[in-house]
């Protein structure tokens, strides 16, 4: 199976444009697609571009068109003092972004191990799952699953209620990723023709391996 290309708008260059000329988009994209990038750093460029959409949206008062002399000469006042808290606030601004952007130059992108080796995977639901929590993931890939348990709970998890299938046809080996706790438990099993299709013979073929996973340390231990 072919791997998928990463979607445009899950790409860094898409989030910083939202981010300068749609603030609210960009941000979001921030933090559902660029886990990568420290926390810290989010949260700097989430309170910055925040500011900027406030100031984009404060409607200016320099097309008054009052009807005597001492309204204008408040008029201009007012437009005069706006102006230079702007001006203020617009350095402030760009202050912080530039001292945000050396900081994200300097420290290296850490990017997960799915992404540098150029996996992705197409999750659906498993037709027969009565706890609506089973999850699968069909893929024909050179790939040991346990190495890359942590990443995948990262990027394709939204509850540790789920547990999620990866058919492998590379290997002809159906395996299973649960959460308990603190640890992700990876159980390979004998692939079973057709179970990819059905929760009712799905995790039926003979266990071959079974891992376990720290989700804090990424620490890999082989169970007996």
């Amino acid at each position: 199976m072919e791997n998928e290309k990463v979607k445009f708008y899950k790409k860094k260059w898409f989030m910083w444009v939202c981010l300068i000329v749609l603030p609210p988009v960009g941000i979001i994209l921030l933090w559902a697609f660029h886990k990568e990038m420290k926390k810290v750093t989010r949260i700097i460029l989430t309170i910055v571009f925040a500011l900027w959409f406030v100031i984009l949206i404060v409607p200016g008062n320099s097309n008054d068109n009052p009807s005597n002399s001492e309204a204008t000469t408040q008029s201009t006042t007012q437009v005069e003092t706006t102006t230079e808290s702007t001006t203020a606030t617009t350095t402030t601004i760009t202050t912080t972004i530039e001292t945000t952007t050396k900081a994200t130059t300097t420290e290296p992108t850490t990017k997960s191990k799915l992404e540098t080796d150029g996996f992705s995977f197409h999750v659906s639901n498993v037709r027969n799952d009565v706890t609506g929590n089973w999850r699968v993931a069909v893929i024909a890939e050179n790939i040991q699953m346990q190495d890359y348990a942590l990443d995948y709970y990262n990027e394709y998890f939204k509850d540790d209620k789920e547990i999620h299938a990866i058919i492998n046809f590379n290997y002809n080996t159906t395996t299973k990723i649960n959460i308990y706790g603190d640890t992700i438990y990876v159980t390979v099993y004998e692939y079973v023709k057709g179970e990819e299709h059905d929760a009712k013979i799905m995790y039926s073929g003979m266990v071959l391996k079974e891992y376990s996973v720290d989700k804090n340390t990424g620490e890999i231990k082989e169970l007996d």
